[in-house]
Protein backbone atom coordinates (compact mmCIF):
# COMPACT_ATOMS: atom_id res chain seq x y z
CA UNK A 1 0.00 0.00 0.00
CA UNK A 2 1.51 3.14 -1.01
CA UNK A 3 2.04 6.15 1.90
CA UNK A 4 0.22 9.28 1.98
CA UNK A 5 2.74 11.88 1.05
CA UNK A 6 2.77 13.29 4.85
CA UNK A 7 2.91 9.95 6.00
CA UNK A 8 5.72 9.45 8.37
CA UNK A 9 7.39 5.95 8.16
CA UNK A 10 9.75 4.41 10.44
CA UNK A 11 10.34 2.27 13.75
CA UNK A 12 8.37 5.47 15.89
CA UNK A 13 5.41 5.04 14.31
CA UNK A 14 2.30 3.39 14.04
CA UNK A 15 0.49 3.72 10.88
CA UNK A 16 2.37 6.93 9.77
CA UNK A 17 1.51 8.62 13.21
CA UNK A 18 4.40 9.50 14.67
CA UNK A 19 4.06 7.22 18.63
CA UNK A 20 4.57 10.34 20.86
CA UNK A 21 1.72 11.82 19.11
CA UNK A 22 -0.70 8.90 19.65
CA UNK A 23 -3.22 8.96 22.42
CA UNK A 24 -5.59 5.89 21.74
CA UNK A 25 -5.30 2.90 18.84
CA UNK A 26 -9.08 1.53 18.74
CA UNK A 27 -9.33 -1.43 16.20
CA UNK A 28 -13.25 -1.61 15.19
CA UNK A 29 -14.89 -4.63 14.12
CA UNK A 30 -18.79 -3.72 12.84
CA UNK A 31 -18.85 -7.35 11.01
CA UNK A 32 -22.21 -7.98 12.59
CA UNK A 33 -23.20 -4.74 13.08
CA UNK A 34 -26.87 -3.69 12.78
CA UNK A 35 -28.68 -0.30 13.72
CA UNK A 36 -32.05 -1.72 14.56
CA UNK A 37 -30.58 -4.60 17.24
CA UNK A 38 -26.88 -2.89 18.23
CA UNK A 39 -28.33 -2.25 21.58
CA UNK A 40 -30.09 -5.62 22.97
CA UNK A 41 -30.85 -7.44 20.04
CA UNK A 42 -27.58 -9.67 19.16
CA UNK A 43 -26.12 -7.38 16.23
CA UNK A 44 -23.37 -5.32 18.41
CA UNK A 45 -20.32 -4.06 16.97
CA UNK A 46 -16.98 -4.83 19.06
CA UNK A 47 -13.38 -2.15 19.67
CA UNK A 48 -10.41 -2.93 21.27
CA UNK A 49 -8.81 0.24 22.85
CA UNK A 50 -4.95 0.20 23.57
CA UNK A 51 -4.65 3.78 25.60
CA UNK A 52 -1.11 4.71 25.50
CA UNK A 53 0.17 5.19 28.99
CA UNK A 54 3.53 5.82 28.82
CA UNK A 55 7.18 4.61 29.22
CA UNK A 56 6.46 2.85 26.04
CA UNK A 57 3.28 0.53 27.08
CA UNK A 58 -0.36 0.58 26.34
CA UNK A 59 -3.24 -0.56 28.50
CA UNK A 60 -5.88 -2.82 26.38
CA UNK A 61 -9.93 -2.38 26.73
CA UNK A 62 -12.73 -4.04 25.05
CA UNK A 63 -15.96 -2.01 24.13
CA UNK A 64 -19.04 -2.85 22.73
CA UNK A 65 -22.73 -1.32 21.81
CA UNK A 66 -24.85 -3.71 23.48
CA UNK A 67 -26.51 -1.73 26.50
CA UNK A 68 -25.94 -5.26 28.68
CA UNK A 69 -23.14 -5.85 31.49
CA UNK A 70 -19.63 -5.95 29.76
CA UNK A 71 -16.35 -6.56 31.25
CA UNK A 72 -13.89 -4.28 29.72
CA UNK A 73 -10.84 -6.16 30.59
CA UNK A 74 -11.74 -9.32 28.95
CA UNK A 75 -14.65 -8.40 27.02
CA UNK A 76 -17.06 -11.03 28.34
CA UNK A 77 -21.26 -10.28 28.80
CA UNK A 78 -22.82 -10.71 32.03
CA UNK A 79 -20.46 -11.34 35.34
CA UNK A 80 -16.55 -13.22 34.72
CA UNK A 81 -13.99 -14.62 36.58
CA UNK A 82 -11.33 -12.45 35.30
CA UNK A 83 -8.08 -10.94 37.66
CA UNK A 84 -9.74 -7.10 36.64
CA UNK A 85 -6.42 -6.37 35.59
CA UNK A 86 -6.27 -4.62 32.47
CA UNK A 87 -3.56 -6.21 29.68
CA UNK A 88 -0.66 -3.84 28.97
CA UNK A 89 1.62 -4.47 26.60
CA UNK A 90 4.62 -3.03 24.89
CA UNK A 91 4.58 -0.54 21.86
CA UNK A 92 6.81 -3.55 19.93
CA UNK A 93 3.88 -5.92 20.63
CA UNK A 94 0.94 -3.36 19.76
CA UNK A 95 2.76 -2.61 16.37
CA UNK A 96 2.25 -6.79 15.46
CA UNK A 97 -1.16 -6.32 16.19
CA UNK A 98 -2.03 -3.64 14.21
CA UNK A 99 -0.10 -5.00 11.17
CA UNK A 100 -2.03 -7.76 11.58
CA UNK A 101 -4.98 -6.29 11.61
CA UNK A 102 -6.98 -6.87 8.36
CA UNK A 103 -9.08 -3.58 7.53
CA UNK A 104 -12.28 -3.72 5.13
CA UNK A 105 -15.59 -1.42 5.52
CA UNK A 106 -16.50 -3.55 8.59
CA UNK A 107 -12.92 -3.76 10.35
CA UNK A 108 -10.51 -0.30 10.55
CA UNK A 109 -8.58 1.52 12.50
CA UNK A 110 -8.99 4.61 14.27
CA UNK A 111 -6.47 6.79 15.92
CA UNK A 112 -6.86 9.60 18.49
CA UNK A 113 -3.76 12.28 18.39
CA UNK A 114 -2.51 13.98 21.59
CA UNK A 115 -1.90 16.65 19.90
CA UNK A 116 -4.52 19.11 17.33
CA UNK A 117 -4.06 18.52 13.77
CA UNK A 118 -4.92 22.26 12.94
Amino acid sequence: MPTLENEKTGPNTIKGVDIDDIFCITLNDYSDYDERFCRNGGRYAFWTEYTNIGNDEWERTEHTTAEFPYCPVCGTFGSCNCDKNFEVISTDELKKIVNSFEEDDDHYIEITHTIPLW
